[in-house]
């Protein structure tokens, strides 16, 4: 298929790279989604912005579009290994798939929501909940998903240290993520410098488990490291403790990662749009599990995946030449009005709730999202109960939106009334 000269090719009026660090949505909203897919000169990307382009993109994961293999061969060193979902193919890459999501069942995720999700949240709040101020980033939604995460493999969660000092490598391994990448003189800046930070922190993190993992292998026990020592043999051929290693390092970051941005977002909304709060106080938890979904959709922390095409192929009319950068835009399809009516407005009764592409679509749907969505609803419930009059401290600094592929609102100090509970 011949490609067209970059002058032939639909042009992004301006480039996505100047959303980065601050809020994007004035952007989507100017976005021609009757076009769907464009190009963007200084990211040399072709920018999807649609919700039906984008489900087209991501329906042909790993046939028609893969990961760039230079982010492919990043996360297979911080990993350790590649034989992890996100690298694997075929059927291997379906039966670990398959497996995660049994483990992450709806119907398993309601266990762990009453003995594992409520108390870590509850404990979470106890610790300044008679303080009447708070830097919630810090003091909880940093604390919740590694907590939850932790507790499911029984790690020593409630150690401190050991919780902290995991945080802060995580960061630095997200970062190493996240920089892989786009490749433009911006993003390359520094990149190196990164990317060896986070080898080094995908290091320590291996250290931090290497008991856990070495003392488990007889798979015994319930938590998700004895189990997947039990399983691992019958899904992967040859199955090691590098591949041990890998996937329990990945179990880590995925369960400790988005949510955490997720949850950010979710108190920057209840503390800045009251009018949207007094609707959730004292509803019932489908009007909470609703207002996840339009969290989610809104507000989901991950803007875009970086894809490159595997062969010559056709995008809404554009031909993509292989070896081309393509970034379906999430953000901006969640936002599509070819697909949600009042696309940029929070609707607690919308018909389809759940229809977004915030866990992604097809072969790479996110196998953890049962368990975010109960953590979410559990943390916005709880925060509504137990500080119904929490808003934004305006003696401090105030919040601002930061990031690129994954983006939320910080810092996030708030007052509230010392045991204002609502019942419920």
């Amino acid at each position: 298929m011949d490609t067209p000269e970059p002058g032939n090719k639909p042009l992004l009026g301006e480039s996505y790279l100047s959303t980065r660090d601050h809020e994007p949505y004035d952007f989507y909203a100017r976005l021609d989604q009757s076009k769907g897919v464009q190009w963007d000169e200084e990211l040399s990307a072709w920018i999807v912005s649609s919700d039906k382009l984008c489900r087209e993109v991501m329906s042909k994961d790993d046939v028609v579009y893969d990961a760039p293999e230079r982010e492919a061969a990043v996360r297979a060193k911080l990993f350790g290994s590649p034989r992890i979902l996100p690298g694997l193919k075929g059927e291997e890459h379906d039966r670990l798939y398959r497996w995660w999501l049994s483990v992450f069942s709806p119907r398993k995720v309601v266990e762990h929501r009453v003995n594992v999700i409520r108390p870590v949240v509850a404990q979470s709040i106890d610790r300044f909940i008679e303080d009447g101020k708070a830097e919630l980033v810090d003091d909880f939604a940093e604390r919740i998903p590694i907590r939850v995460i932790m507790r499911l493999m029984d790690l020593p969660w409630q150690d401190d240290a050991y919780v902290e000092r995991y945080r802060t490598l995580n960061y630095q391994l997200v970062s190493a993520l996240t920089h892989k990448g786009m490749k433009t003189k911006e993003t390359e800046t520094g990149a190196q410098e990164v990317r060896e930070t986070g080898y080094g922190a995908s290091e320590e993190i291996e250290e931090m488990l290497a008991p856990y993992l070495t003392a488990r292998q007889n798979g015994e026990g319930d938590d998700l490291i004895s189990q997947l020592w039990a399983n691992g043999p019958k899904l992967i051929e040859g199955w090691n403790m590098a591949d041990m290693r890998a996937n329990t390092r990945l179990m880590m970051q995925a369960g400790a990662d988005t949510t955490t941005y997720a949850t950010k977002n979710a108190i920057y909304l209840l503390s800045t749009r009251p009018e949207l709060k007094e609707k959730l106080i004292g509803a019932d938890e489908s009007v909470i599990a609703n207002f996840v979904e339009e969290l989610l959709r809104l507000y989901g922390p991950v803007h875009f995946r970086s894809r490159e095409a595997l062969v010559d192929t056709e995008l809404g009319g554009c031909p993509i030449a292989k070896g081309e950068a393509v970034l379906p835009v999430v953000a901006a399809a969640n936002r599509d009005p070819a697909r949600h009516a009042c696309p940029n407005d929070f609707d607690l009764a919308r018909k389809l709730p759940r229809d977004h592409v915030a866990f992604h679509f097809g072969t790479h749907t996110c196998v953890g999202a049962a368990l975010a969505r109960a953590e979410l609803q559990e943390a916005i419930g709880a925060l509504l109960r137990r500080l119904p009059d929490m808003r934004l401290d305006p003696n401090a600094e105030p919040p601002k939106m930061t990031g690129w592929l994954l983006r939320s609102f910080a810092p996030l100090n708030v007052l509230f009334t010392p045991g204002a509970k609502v019942s419920g």
